[in-house]
């Protein structure tokens, strides 16, 4: 377990909104894990109530707990846990040291590799950050709120880090996003960044919101890429004129090559959408998952209100699409053109810079878009 005289840096990971990333750096980091002693739950009264019960054989096993004493934050606290499985191995993670305000001290880990008896724990090993790419984005027109171009990360059968967003440095004078992506072996080293070929950087549509799925039975040049989005078919527009869709396309080769893009949802106008103190909502960020060759997403669409209801927004489907891929190439930038392109809007945060944070081991990555973590007030809680 960390000594409590470590400085904690503030994390704004909510347990389950990087909780496969997570999963990756637990893993590796089990194996210098300390192994938690079960514990007896202190002993139930029942009461009054006639309610929930327990059974006089019921007992808990602590599997963590809070090591820091810094004074910005509240100690001894851990909560926001949340678990991923597979076979008899578990993974939980949660934050630890609770801010107020916000956030916590660090991430903190449970594995368990006997389905539940016994179990290690530990903290994310935040390290010094890697930049994978300095970020230029157009401003998504309607007032719409889209997470500003929070990444979506995946991983391949052989460990290699993709990392999506949205960015206009293809399109000249930055009038609309794409989505890009960048790869990684290691984390720390990321070649140029790549535009994905949904259409021409002369279509003045959006692209953003992306969703990005990777089959983890391929890897490398025959690695299977699924992806969703939102966009616009049409970048300049306003919260009244404005059309949301859904897209998709796909690729079988690594990213190198992709599919025809086609619409899977919309158009939906934003007064069909969720309204937020920060704009319009479908969502901050987007998934994908890539099983058998197919993708699949689910994803937010408003459709008109019915019932009396003033709102018809649910969670869809196009249920599992086909990983087929095409002919169209990918276009990899030459240099970072973002250090010269401009961009429509306000200017936060036409400039900022997307890194990575490897774990200890150097397997594994969490993208970070600077600003956006480890700061308080940068992330919704």
């Amino acid at each position: 377990m960390p000594s409590s005289s470590r400085t904690p840096r503030r994390s704004r990971v909510r347990g389950s909104r990087r909780l496969a990333t997570l999963v990756t750096t637990a893993a590796t980091c089990a194996l210098t894990g300390i192994p938690i002693a079960t514990q007896p739950a202190a002993a139930f009264t029942s009461g009054t109530s006639n309610f929930h019960k327990p059974s006089p054989q019921t007992t808990l096993t602590q599997v963590s707990s809070d090591p820091f004493t810094n004074s910005s934050s509240q100690h001894a606290t851990e909560l926001e846990p949340d678990t991923f499985a597979y076979g008899n191995t578990i993974v939980s993670s949660s934050q630890v040291g609770r801010f107020t305000d916000g956030g916590a001290s660090d991430i903190g880990w449970n594995t368990s590799t006997d389905g539940g008896a016994a179990w290690q724990h530990g903290m994310l090993p935040w390290s010094s950050t890697s930049l994978v790419a300095n970020v230029r984005s157009h401003a998504v027109a309607g007032n719409l709120r889209d997470g500003e171009g929070l990444p979506s990360a995946e991983i391949d059968a052989s460990g290699r880090i993709y990392v999506a967003w949205q960015d206009c440095r293809f399109r000249s004078g930055c009038p609309a996003n794409d989505i890009v992506y960048a790869t990684s072996t290691n984390g720390t080293s990321w070649p140029a960044v790549t535009r994905i070929p949904i259409d021409a950087t002369t279509s003045g549509a959006d692209h953003f919101i992306p969703g990005l799925g990777v089959d983890h039975a391929t890897s490398g040049s025959t690695a299977k890429i699924g992806l969703h989005y939102y966009f616009y078919p049409e970048a300049n527009c306003s919260a009244s004129t404005c059309q949301l869709e859904v897209g998709y396309l796909s690729s079988t080769n690594g990213g190198s090559t992709w599919s025809t893009a086609q619409t899977v949802a919309g158009p939906m106008p934003l007064n069909q959408i969720a309204s937020t103190s920060q704009g319009s909502m479908v969502g901050d960020y987007l998934s994908a998952s890539v099983i058998d060759g197919k993708a699949v997403s689910v994803f937010a669409v408003g459709k008109a209100p019915t019932g009396g209801q003033p709102f018809n927004e649910a969670l869809y489907t196009a249920g599992g699409l086909a990983v087929s891929g095409g002919p169209v190439k990918a276009q990899q930038a030459t240099h970072d053109l973002g250090t010269r392109l401009g961009r429509r809007g306000p200017p936060s945060p036409a400039h900022r810079a997307l890194t990575a944070a490897p774990n200890s081991s150097g397997a594994g990555a969490a993208p970070i878009p600077a600003g956006r973590r480890h700061r308080p007030g940068a992330m919704p809680t």
